[in-house]
């Protein structure tokens, strides 16, 4: 016995309330934010692996047991946790101005 499923996904009234069409669309008619999007992502992606490849590496002499948390490293989560509070703010504060730069206005 085969039970009736629900469509998944967006559904053709949410396309259209979208402004999504077969004719094209947004990326289409301003392909200019599609690439203004992969530039940061890249951009971002690009300088963090450095710093994320610096914390990776470690001496074969520091291999050591597990230790418990050092003053540094949990200083440095501390920082982490502020700077992610505080890039979140600063979403939350533009909040208007970035849905109206998304939406083309």
């Amino acid at each position: 016995m085969v039970y009736p499923l629900p469509p998944l996904g967006a559904g053709p009234e949410m396309r259209d309330a979208a402004g999504f069409d077969a004719k094209g669309g947004l990326w289409e008619a301003e392909p200019h934010r599609a690439l203004a999007g992969g530039v940061l992502y890249f951009t971002l992606m690009g300088l963090s692996r450095p710093l994320l490849a610096w914390f990776a590496v470690r001496p074969a002499a520091e291999t050591a047991p597990a230790h418990p948390m050092t003053d540094r490293q949990m200083w440095l989560s501390v920082g982490v946790f502020v700077l992610v509070i505080a890039l979140l703010n600063v979403i939350i504060a533009n909040q208007e101005w970035i849905l109206a730069w998304l939406a083309g206005n």
